[in-house]
Order: structure tokens, then sequence, then C-alpha cells
């Protein structure tokens, strides 16, 4: 999905449902009792990251997170539960660094888009691990 997304800016959905697919099911096989709170903060990350994309759309007629992402972030919520802000501030704050330095080697525009998903990809194996450990 990383490479798909750096090379045309979009997260295929089909990913992204079996992501989540196969996080729900993790979840069951291994913390069932967690199961209902992982759903919950799936529905819910999805809910705010498109009420963010919607309202900066409206506000500068700019998409600054896609749906893709939108939906990415709902299927890592499922595998994280509420850590899904962890993996939100570390995709945020990875993407904003490497834009920085990229902008000032002169190699990248901030106009441009910047595919956010393997920045969420990253993030999310990585607290995914750190408290699956």
């Amino acid at each position: 999905m990383q490479i798909f997304d750096l090379r045309h800016l979009r997260l295929p959905d089909h990913a992204t449902l079996l992501l989540a697919l196969l996080g729900l099911l993790t979840t069951w096989q291994f913390w069932p009792s967690l199961l209902t709170m992982h759903l919950v903060s799936g529905i819910v990350t999805g809910g705010i990251l498109w009420l963010l994309s919607t309202v900066w759309w409206r506000i500068s007629h700019t998409e600054a997170l896609g749906l893709g992402d939108v939906k990415f972030g709902a299927a890592a919520a499922i595998w994280v539960g509420p850590a899904i802000s962890l993996v939100i501030i570390l995709a945020a704050g990875s993407a904003l660094l490497i834009a920085l330095v990229k902008t000032s080697m002169n190699r990248a525009d901030l106009r441009k888009p910047l595919a956010f998903g393997p920045f969420l990809c990253v993030a999310l194996w990585s607290v995914w691990c750190w408290f699956a450990a």
C-alpha cells in the first residue's frame, strides 16, 4: 500500500478494507475483550478524520487529507484502538519533518501533495508492535 500511495497518491479501497477486516480478526483472536473498543475507535477515528478533511476543503478549497487516508486511519484504529492518537501524531510529525527537510534541500514544493499513507503505515506498524509486545 505504501508504494501504491507514493506512486498514485491514492490508497486502494480493497486493501484498506482487508486491513480493517484483518484488524478485527486479530483483535477478536488475541484480545476479544477489546473488540468493541477497537471497533468504536475505528468508527470515531474515521468520522473525525473525515470531518477534518471536509472542513479543510471548505475553508481552503484544497485537499489536505484524501478519503483513502481517512479510511486507512479508521482501519488503523481497529488495529490499535485508542492508541490511534499516537499513530496519527507519529505519522503527521514524520510527514512534516520529511516535507521540511525536502523543502530545505529544494527537492519538494509544499504546494504539491505528499502521500500520507506511507507515514500512516510506518506509524501503525511501530505502535502496534510496541503495544502487542
